[in-house]
């Protein structure tokens, strides 16, 4: 018998507006895992294993194989985001597979997103150099990558808790047991007055509509806090796309486009200061 210890999912932490009007929800979402602790040896039985799962989720049997064979972590993950109907057929047959697991999983939803991507930004799953960074973080877990997220990552994502699973030496279950109970991540309060960022936007975009113009920045600030009432930089982006709510075709467009969505011109944009530096000055 072996023991394994995996993450039990913390609860994310939400986003509000200063009139406390939620910008950002979590969606359940469901991924297939991999643990090649129980593909040890590549025996006919575990071949016929990978080809069993590979048709359920419609993928090539020697990719699939090739992709848990090059992978050096012991988890693998093997499709993301998975279909209503393809989990279905999944959760009916997953006893059949002990080398693979369905985890359950939490995405963001983000409310408007178009005009909040370059304050908020976005998640999206983790990648070797976060994995190396961070710890008690799985292949399948999701980590701010900009914004809002990025910054209060700690704060929003809470701690894990453990789960200690015993397997035969047959890779079936035998038993599991709660070592410790996750801690739901903080929500956050911020200063921007969603009202006013669409406000903002709106304005910004119709003096686009003059020529030669593509590209705009502004933003509003509470002279009494320095809090952050609006921020806008242009063109922007939807960041549900980078969430796993696009396609890649929608990520291409973004990635194409030569006005650059992704550049937050507000914080990292380089301009003359202009006369509006003689205030100051005087």
């Amino acid at each position: 018998n072996k023991f394994i210890f995996s993450n039990i999912k913390a609860e994310r932490g939400v986003i509000y507006d200063s009139n406390l009007k939620q910008l950002v929800f979590n969606n359940s979402a469901f991924d297939l895992l991999c643990d090649k602790r129980d593909l040890a040896v590549l025996s006919k039985d575990i071949t016929k294993e990978i080809e069993d799962v590979a048709k359920i989720i419609g993928k090539d049997p020697e990719i699939l194989k090739k992709e848990i064979g090059e992978e050096k972590d012991s988890q693998v993950l093997v499709a993301e985001n998975i279909p209503h109907q393809m989990l279905l057929t999944l959760e009916t047959k997953i006893k059949d597979f002990p080398g693979f697991e369905i985890d359950r999983n939490t995405t963001r939803e983000y409310v408007d997103g178009y005009f909040f991507s370059h304050s908020i930004g976005y998640m999206s799953k983790v990648n070797k150099e976060d994995l190396a960074s961070y710890r008690d973080y799985s292949v399948s877990d999701y980590i701010g990558k900009t914004g809002v997220e990025k910054f209060y990552e700690k704060v929003l994502r809470g701690n894990p808790g453990k789960t200690e699973i015993e397997k035969n030496v047959s890779g079936n279950k035998k038993g599991e047991k709660i070592v410790s109970l996750p801690e739901s991540g903080k929500s956050l309060v911020l200063y921007i007055d969603a009202g006013l960022q669409k406000t903002l936007t709106e304005v910004l975009e119709s003096r686009l509509e003059m020529p030669n113009l593509r590209r705009a920045a502004a933003v509003a600030i509470d002279p009494r806090t320095g809090g952050i009432l609006a921020l806008v930089s242009l063109p922007s982006f939807d960041n549900n796309i980078l969430s796993g709510g696009g396609t890649v075709s929608d990520l291409q467009k973004i990635q194409n486009d030569s006005a650059q969505p992704f550049f937050n011109r507000v914080i990292s944009g380089q301009y003359p200061t202009g006369s509006t530096i003689k205030p100051f000055i005087a």
